[in-house]
């Protein structure tokens, strides 16, 4: 009841981008971020009065009893949720809830400062104290993630529908049967509409044996094929096909085999589409998995390209950053 009334917010302004503070609505703490000149709500904070709340746990975070649960809302308004104890180093946390819903880690200090506000560690634990230069003698690692999300996915489906007529009239193996043409349309819809984005649990049997056949295309028709992984991988339903046995192991082959022999273009697609497989950190598998080819495939990139050779660089702080939390 200490908290101020969301009816005070108009007149209570934040001090700097990224402040968070907590205004109460009726009986229940809400916690804002003071984002652009506005406060914009990031949650209820819960697990404000004990006993302990159970949480169900996950693979970040074991199951059993929390001081807190807090729910934390992203940008589609869904709450997602953090479990935290007393004396644990907020900012690990706030990195391991970010990792495993996928998020950027340009976050992690909101939320770090979300569970400090919002729980008895007081500031004291997980703040960062600046050391005197002289001191500073220890290197600590870039835990930094780069991912390529933007998309024109209308103008991906026609280029893709454009080179299967070519495959078709060339009376080409590799070409999609005019009878399944549709389910490509099918699932770039499912890629480009928001409304319905989040909610698809899992791609269609048909439109889930289209990627194998999509990784046959050949080389000098490619470049869609690589845009489409690169966009498909952000997707959680896209766990299918780096998943069981396989892994995912004989799409990166198919992938891999076209780039001794692909211009820069399509190098730069590929290893955006590498870094995006981090986006859900379970795809990240593959890479372990294609370790062998990979390296080879390393020795044919055409480093004269800086533009290649940045998106590579990119790829290797994502992956390292999402290493210790890769399964296998």
């Amino acid at each position: 009841m200490s908290f101020p009334t969301i009816d005070k917010m108009a007149s209570m302004p934040g001090k700097k981008e990224g402040e968070v503070r907590v205004f109460r609505d009726g009986g229940v703490a809400k916690a804002f971020a003071w984002q652009g000149g506005v406060w914009v709500l990031m949650g209820d904070v819960q697990g404000q009065a004990h006993p302990k709340v159970y949480y169900p746990g996950d693979k970040y975070f074991p199951a059993g009893e929390y001081d807190y649960v807090f729910d934390v809302q992203d940008d589609s308004g869904v709450s997602k949720k953090l479990p935290f104890n007393d004396g644990e180093n907020p900012l690990t946390s706030a990195e391991k809830f970010l990792v495993r819903e996928g998020m950027f880690m340009d976050y992690k200090d909101q939320i770090r400062q979300f569970i400090m506000k919002n729980s008895r560690s007081q500031g004291k634990i997980g703040k960062v104290e600046e050391k005197p230069k002289a001191q500073a003698k220890k290197l600590s690692p870039i835990r930094e993630t780069l991912f390529h999300r933007q998309m024109n996915l209308e103008g991906l489906n026609k280029t893709l529908l454009e080179f299967n007529q070519a495959l078709l009239e060339s009376h080409s193996e590799q070409a999609i049967p005019e009878s399944q043409v549709k389910h490509i349309n099918s699932l770039i819809i499912k890629l480009k509409d928001p409304k319905i984005y989040s909610y698809i649990g899992s791609f269609t049997s048909f439109e889930q044996a289209l990627i194998p056949q999509l990784v046959r295309w050949p080389v000098e028709k490619f470049v869609p094929v690589m845009d489409l992984m690169r966009i498909m991988v952000c997707h959680h339903a896209s766990g299918f096909f780096f998943s069981g046995l396989d892994s995912g192991l004989s799409i990166m082959v198919g992938i891999i085999s076209k780039l001794g022999d692909a211009k820069p273009v399509v190098w730069k697609l590929f290893f955006k589409f590498l870094s995006n497989l981090g986006v859900n950190v379970g795809n990240c598998v593959t890479i372990v998995k294609s370790q062998d080819i990979l390296f080879d495939c390393f020795a044919k990139v055409p480093f004269e390209d800086n533009g290649v050779v940045s998106l590579l660089a990119a790829f290797l702080m994502t992956f390292s950053s999402n290493f210790d939390v890769t399964p296998s």
